[in-house]
């Protein structure tokens, strides 16, 4: 089982969805202690795509350090700041954190990073 971080917005093309989604992927790889990889989806049948297909909006995620949790949620933080209409949800199993622009606010992060470390703790027990 893997930690899914999930990208959305009703009104985006799946093409611009898949940009921020790699634009995403690129500033977690570069700015946080966090492995995450492009999540694999199942090929579609008549796909001219080459290589692995990718699941359009998903990231996976693993943590590789505990200082990881808090850069994670400033690096989404600021993400989302600049993109306030997306949604952010961070799957593990059947648990869901959804956050968006509005409930990033300084006083609801600490909930958040709680929230974050049992599903590390979930993850690892596994």
């Amino acid at each position: 089982m893997s930690i899914q971080l999930i990208l959305k917005n009703d009104d985006l093309s799946p093409d611009r969805l898949q940009t921020l989604t790699e634009d995403l992927y690129q500033i977690l790889k570069r700015e946080t202690d966090v492995d995450v990889q492009r999540a694999k989806g199942d090929s579609e049948q008549g796909s001219k795509n080459k290589g692995d297909p990718i699941t359009i909006g998903v990231l996976a995620l693993v943590f590789l350090k505990s200082g990881a949790v808090l850069a994670l949620i400033e690096t989404l933080k600021s993400y989302l700041t600049f993109n306030s209409s997306l949604q952010i949800e961070i799957k593990n199993g059947d648990k869901v954190i959804k956050l968006n622009a509005q409930n990033l606010k300084s006083n609801q992060i600490e909930h958040i990073l709680t929230s974050l470390e049992q599903f590390i703790d979930s993850e690892s027990h596994d």
